[in-house]
């Protein structure tokens, strides 16, 4: 579900981080030259928040694994309902 967000968001921060390096290996080879580095905040926070929501999913699921029996009879209930008025 959120395989593509994270990808896209992991490769902005990979690039950020690729073009910084690039930069400072410039910079030892041309000392005297002054150099600024692209920041990496927007791409790492976007990172974090897809990372937070696959967490949120992580949490409901082993919820409902922890409280498997409950789920399972809430899921019956729901069944035989829509089955009772077809």
């Amino acid at each position: 579900m959120h395989k593509k967000d994270f990808e896209i968001k992991y490769n902005e921060l990979f690039n950020v981080v690729f073009e910084n390096k690039k930069l400072i290996e410039e910079k030892l080879k041309t000392p005297s030259v002054s150099i600024v580095l692209k920041s990496s905040t927007k791409s790492v926070e976007g990172l974090n928040e897809i990372i937070s929501k696959i967490n949120l999913l992580v949490l409901e699921h082993n919820k409902n694994i922890d409280q498997k029996e409950i789920v399972k009879e809430n899921i019956k209930r729901v069944f035989w309902e829509i089955m009772r008025w077809e």
